[in-house]
């Protein structure tokens, strides 16, 4: 669909469409190119190098189970009051959920798009975060908190700092049947979307140790999940500075990106244009190497709409439109002709 023809009736479609989503989390298209597993830490220090998972060496019947040629064309998130009958219905690809009250059935269904055709459903977990309304959470630590629980998030009430290299919080990530990549794991869902990616940054007195640490977890989420399910997702939000490296970005399939041309000081105000270049060029590491780029953006006036549609399209990426607490589902914007809109991975349906 053509942005630069008549954006104004483009939107109203869309917004007509997106009545049929209410309560709902539209989803994405993606091509897929088959994967491979990375044994690489992307930290690049020895003592922190993976353990390689025991589908290093692809067999035949590996093979078989790895999907190609998937594209996203649309994309969508929302995370709370999922509607999944609205989902069902929905003709984008790639949709992005919590996983919360979410059985295999439901993934099973999701999976197949209206026209039969695949349809991406990935679940959101919060890796450098605790949050006080998860079913992990335990009420003693109100008063006595775990060594691995930090400060509160100014920003998002709920939201506690982890210090995310440590192994008892990692434990609560993955690694046992309760836990939460474990759970996402046994429904069926095709890829994780990480946030709390970016709070390395928050260590102050270990800021390089601690992005060492985040490239080192992505990696072993990475392998564990792929080493269960092959072909799995593995989609970080923000923190684009981490793309530098480049077994990171032969970790990731793709990467979220929220507020790149607008937001950062303020709803509807636009971004310092050195802070969006400098982005932008971090997010060029990303469609160089082939990885779709997924922005969003919170704004709802129609002239930064039509902004953003262009500069997307100028810059290869994808994009979809919301309300900033992802409540409702997002507004997805079609791909342009140019987009890196690929995945390398994908789980094959069962």
């Amino acid at each position: 669909m053509p942005w630069n023809i008549d954006v104004g009736t483009q939107f109203k479609r869309l917004w007509e469409r997106a009545g049929d989503f209410v309560g709902v989390l539209p989803l994405v298209a993606v091509t897929i190119a088959a994967g491979c597993v990375n044994t690489t830490s992307a930290s690049g220090d020895a003592s922190h190098q993976v353990v390689q998972p025991l589908l290093e060496t692809t067999s035949p019947e590996v093979s078989m189970m790895r999907a190609t040629n998937l594209e996203i064309r649309q994309f969508s998130v929302q995370l709370t009051n999922t509607n999944l009958a609205a989902i069902d219905r929905s003709d984008t690809e790639l949709v992005i959920i919590d996983p919360t009250g979410i059985d295999r059935m439901d993934i099973e269904r999701l999976r197949v798009q209206p026209d039969g055709s695949r349809r991406a459903v990935v679940a959101y977990i919060n890796i450098g975060e605790a949050e006080t309304y998860r079913d992990y959470w335990r009420s003693e630590w109100n008063s006595r908190p775990p060594r691995w629980l930090g400060a509160e998030n100014p920003d998002w009430a709920n939201h506690y700092y982890t210090a995310y290299w440590e192994a008892e919080w990692q434990a609560i990530l993955f690694g046992t049947p309760g836990s939460i990549l474990d759970r996402i794991l046994a429904v069926g869902f095709d890829g994780v979307f990480m946030d709390g990616v970016d709070k390395y940054m928050v260590w102050p007195n270990r800021v390089e140790r601690s992005k060492r640490d985040m490239y080192v977890l992505v990696d072993r989420i990475a392998n564990y999940t792929r080493a269960r399910t092959p072909g799995f997702l593995v989609i970080p939000n923000n923190a684009e500075d981490l793309l530098d490296n480049a077994g990171y970005r032969s970790t990731i399939d793709a990467i979220v990106k929220e507020d790149l041309f607008f937001g950062v000081g303020g709803e509807g105000r636009p971004n310092d244009p050195g802070l969006v270049n400098w982005s932008l060029g971090q997010l060029r590491l990303a469609t160089n190497d082939g990885l779709p780029v997924l922005v969003i953006e919170y704004v709802n006036d129609p002239g930064q709409r039509r902004y953003v549609v262009d500069r997307l399209q100028e810059n290869r990426l994808l994009g979809t439109f919301g309300p900033r607490d992802l409540a409702r589902p997002t507004l997805p914007i079609p791909a342009g002709a140019n987009a890196v809109n690929q995945l390398r991975n994908l789980p094959a349906r069962e």
